[in-house]
């Protein structure tokens, strides 16, 4: 298979910043030059937020060796597409640039599918698995696949329950994915917990690394993720507490004009100016009747 990869990937376990990573991960282009910084498995947490989830209902029915009805194959699963980053309010943050090792191309395609526990795989885990772009030929037909991430998320029977049931009831609002030491995440050193550019070393061999004689160092592929949590947050707005959007408004002028000097006029010293203007106006479309009322006359 023909993988869209452009760079090689090297190990490197000698760098000037050795006090800090004894091995790292550096890409390089064609006339052997180092492109980017060097990439050492990031171990902080990474945020995504799903675009949508949808519950998939999926039966299998077939015939045995002798022809008659074998038992059905059913499953239920819990899909849907994510995004990088967490809402801080309206508006996401922490938002990392995804890109696959050996390449320039931002991921955008990250999905999550939430599955039960069985006998094969009794505890709840947190998989990470990806796909690197590549063209395929079906039926005379040659399509691209792009670059792909899918976190398979595994909970028990009771869970699995609940949370369908949530999505059914429309009791969801928000759901954010919270991931902490990913294996296949890459990032350069820094002394933050937070990074916006993550580079992802998937599993098998569709990037091959090359590796210094003797070097006994795996490079971390996308596997079992050590830690992760999900969050189902459904909001609802009570009426007492809720603002007018003009409360707000006055609210925000008066702050302004305290910051400049300006103290605002007492609100019965408005209502005063307000009825005196609305007495003035009545006037005025007496006088106006009244000149109407002459000229019609003449």
């Amino acid at each position: 298979m023909d993988y869209h990869i452009d760079r090689k990937i090297v190990l490197a376990t000698e760098s000037e910043y050795k006090n800090l990573y004894s091995w790292h991960l550096k890409e390089l282009d064609d006339a052997g030059n180092q492109i980017g910084r060097d990439q050492i498995p990031w171990e902080w947490s990474l945020y995504f937020t799903a675009r949508n989830l949808r519950l998939r209902d999926f039966l299998e029915v077939a015939l045995d060796d002798e022809g008659k009805p074998a038992a059905g194959n059913a499953s239920r699963h819990i899909v849907g597409e994510l995004t990088p980053g967490r809402f801080a309010g309206n508006e996401l943050e922490r938002i990392p640039r995804y890109s696959m090792f050996g390449t320039d191309r931002i991921i955008e395609d990250f999905s999550l599918e939430i599955r039960v526990t069985h006998e094969n795989r009794p505890d709840e885990t947190c998989e990470a698995w990806g796909g690197i772009s590549f063209d395929s030929d079906v039926d005379f037909s040659a399509t691209t696949e792009p670059d792909l991430v899918i976190f398979y998320l595994f909970v028990t029977p009771e869970r699995f329950v609940h949370y369908s049931q949530m999505i059914e009831s429309g009791a969801i609002d928000q759901v954010t994915l919270s991931l902490k030491n990913v294996p296949g995440f890459y990032s350069d050193w820094s002394p933050s917990i937070s990074t916006y550019d993550v580079k992802v070393l998937v599993q098998g061999d569709s990037q091959e690394i090359e590796i210094p004689d003797g070097c006994d160092i795996e490079p971390p592929r996308l596997g079992t993720i050590r830690q992760a949590n999900i969050e189902f947050l459904r909001v609802r707005e009570f009426p007492q507490f809720k603002k007018t959007h003009s409360e707000d408004s006055a609210s925000e002028d008066e702050g302004i004009l305290s910051k400049i000097g300006i103290q605002p006029e007492p609100a019965d010293k408005d209502e005063k100016l307000i009825a005196l203007l609305k007495g003035v106006r009545n006037v005025g479309w007496v006088i106006v009747g009244l000149l109407a009322f002459m000229l019609m006359r003449m």
